[in-house]
């Protein structure tokens, strides 16, 4: 992998985590173009042992590990992180270290932290009951195969049918999407969880019985949950794509503002926000100009439900203005995790090849002065960006962004010199930006597979072999049956720097 990157740009998505020995560990993942598989790449990298979680301790760890990989800290052109103080504060902290070495480093916060952290702390501002409902009726089940079975019964009368119900998902901080799924199986089985407390409650000496059979008979709950699965859709659609592996950069941002108009539509008035462009949605001041709760739509279901339920006007405009707060909290939040630099993401939608095949398209010199150290001959890199349009592209690259840019960095000269090398060279930087930290919390999951209970006295060196083992025969489109090792890995076994002479669990094999 490090002879496929040679000197080309790459990307680094950090996090830390915990093992089953209770060893912090740094989870290192990568993301570069690959010529070979003319595609960008997001794989596993590295996992280190961390004595704490400083922002010394882990700029540090990471550019030791670079440096012992001959890996070029002035090649990395983006880190993604989690919103940590240790990874993105403003002092000190890793992005700050990392940038006092590479000034053009950029900066990408998890943007499936964000919206999950922003989503949380707006249902702070809803009563304390529907945080209650929902995690409850989860802990209800989950250890208790009695009453889930006497449940799934009673769900079978109701339903009339042999399907069995739905499991209410618990909430978690590393769970993204498990409150929208929590709040959809509450509202599809509402009737038979409703009866079901009611029964419970009756025959069980238990508080908790009670009081869930007191919330899911207050009409006021439904009407809060219904409202949440309007709003949360969009936020988790948003999510969803964020932890898509095939995802194109260059509109990514664009609808991630997109969705953030689309939230402000509910509560704000869209006179105002007709007349704002996208890239100043980021700093709107949108407190002028709220709608009252009376104006607002809340949702078909919700107004149903509304119309239908047997609460007083008085509570029903109690129920709304409380959803509206909510609304005005989530936007508040929601606006104050959006990336920094969002004006450079924004920026990249300029490489989709629509933009780039056009005769009227903007000036790549914005871009290209960003990193201008990086690609220093801008005259050069102009020249590229206006000739590029007029070659007759393959249409079949055409509607894939990377393909592209993978063609027009191959594409030669008669005397077979690349004619677009600068500029292919930028796009493909870019492309390799980190977009999420989703690919590193698969990677824990995945360490998490391999280092498992039963298996704790593992070291983390042994993890991060096993773990390169599967990413790497992934990565070549191998297995364990048709990988070929070659001679170079064969002289390796046995050999004094390729297995800890002591303390380590690696096997050294006796290649005779």
């Amino acid at each position: 992998m490090r002879n496929e990157i040679g000197d080309q740009h790459y990307s680094l998505t950090v996090d830390e985590s915990t093992n089953e020995a209770n060893i912090t560990c740094l989870g290192l993942s990568i993301r570069f173009y690959s010529v070979k598989k003319r595609s960008v790449v997001d794989t596993f990298y590295r996992l280190l042992p961390l004595k704490d979680t400083t922002a010394h301790t882990i700029y540090t760890t990471l550019k030791g590990c670079l440096e012992e990989d001959g890996l070029d800290l002035n090649k990395l052109i983006g880190i993604g992180t989690d919103g940590a103080s240790a990874m993105v504060g403003k002092t000190h902290s890793l992005s700050t270290l990392l940038k006092n070495d590479n000034p053009e480093l950029t900066l990408v916060r998890c943007v499936c932290h964000s919206l999950h952290l922003a989503a949380a702390k707006a249902c702070d501002v809803l009563p304390t009951v529907i945080l209650f409902i929902v995690r409850e009726t989860h802990t209800w089940f989950s250890n208790s195969p009695k009453r889930m079975h006497t449940y799934q019964e009673l769900y079978k009368v109701l339903e009339g049918c042999s399907s069995v119900p739905k499991k209410v998902p618990g909430l978690a901080t590393t769970r993204w999407l498990a409150r929208l799924e929590a709040i959809n199986v509450i509202l599809d089985e509402w009737d038979a969880l409703k009866l079901h407390f009611e029964m419970a409650s009756s025959k069980e000496r238990c508080h908790i019985s009670k009081e869930l059979a007191n919330a899911y008979k207050d009409p006021q709950t439904k009407l809060y949950l219904l409202f949440l699965r309007k709003i949360l859709k969009e936020v988790v659609r948003m999510n969803k794509l964020f932890q898509g592996q095939n995802v194109d950069i260059t509109k990514i941002t664009d609808d991630l503002l997109d969705m953030y108009r689309s939230l402000m539509q509910v509560v704000v008035d869209s006179n105002y926000l007709s007349k704002c462009p996208k890239e100043s949605l980021p700093n709107l001041s949108i407190q002028s100009y709220i709608l009252p709760h009376t104006v607002i739509n809340f949702g078909h279901e919700f107004n149903s439900f509304a119309q239908s339920c047997s609460l007083s006007s008085e509570q029903i405009s109690c129920v709304k203005e409380r959803c509206k707060n909510f609304m005005l909290e989530l936007l508040t939040e929601v606006q104050r995790r959006l990336p920094d630099n969002v004006d450079i993401l924004l920026m990249l939608k300029n490489f989709h090849p629509s933009n780039v095949t056009s005769q009227c398209k903007r000036s790549i010199v914005p871009v290209a002065c960003r990193y201008k150290s990086t690609f220093a001959d801008m005259d050069s890199l102009e020249n590229e960006w206006e000739n590029v349009s007029f070659v007759q592209w393959p249409k079949e690259c055409l509607n894939d962004t990377v393909s592209f840019w993978a063609e027009v960095n191959e594409y030669t000269m008669s005397s077979g010199v690349k004619k677009f090398p600068n500029l292919s060279s930028l796009a493909l930087s870019l492309l390799s930006l980190p977009y999420s930290n989703a690919s590193i919390e698969r990677i824990f999951s995945q360490m998490n597979v391999v280092h498992s209970k039963l298996r704790n006295r593992l070291s983390v060196r042994s993890v991060e072999a096993i773990l390169q083992i599967r990413y790497g025969l992934k990565l070549q489109s191998l297995n364990c049956s048709t990988f070929v090792p070659s001679n170079e890995i064969i002289r390796n076994f046995g050999a004094k720097d390729s297995a800890e002479e002591a303390n380590d669990d690696i096997i050294s094999i006796d290649t005779d």
